[in-house]
């Protein structure tokens, strides 16, 4: 990943299918800067499908890469068309990142 530079921003993001779970998709976002791990709960990421029903993400389906500068979710769903919304994540720097 690119060195720390410019504002808070999500570098990108890996969606794969789950080898683990059935009907699962794994989700990786990356950023510039460390994510405050306060900041980020299931509300932060909202995920809807082609239809715009909302997906539902487990409170345990969150975890963070080992460097603080990843997010990877599990999140219960077999569509191949969705829509995700990042908002409210803020940097160790206390800099919130635009919706």
């Amino acid at each position: 990943m690119p060195e720390q530079h410019g504002p808070f921003n999500m570098l990108g993001m890996k969606i794969s299918s789950s080898f683990d779970y059935e009907n699962h998709l794994i989700i990786e976002l990356f950023f510039n800067y460390g994510i405050n791990p306060v900041t980020v709960t299931k509300d932060s990421i909202v995920i809807t499908d082609k239809t715009g029903t909302l997906i539902s993400i487990d409170d345990n389906a969150l975890s963070f890469t080992k460097n603080i500068r990843g997010i990877r979710l599990s999140v219960p769903t077999n569509e191949t068309q969705i829509s995700i919304k990042i908002q409210g994540i803020g940097s160790f720097d206390n800099e919130i990142m635009r919706t």
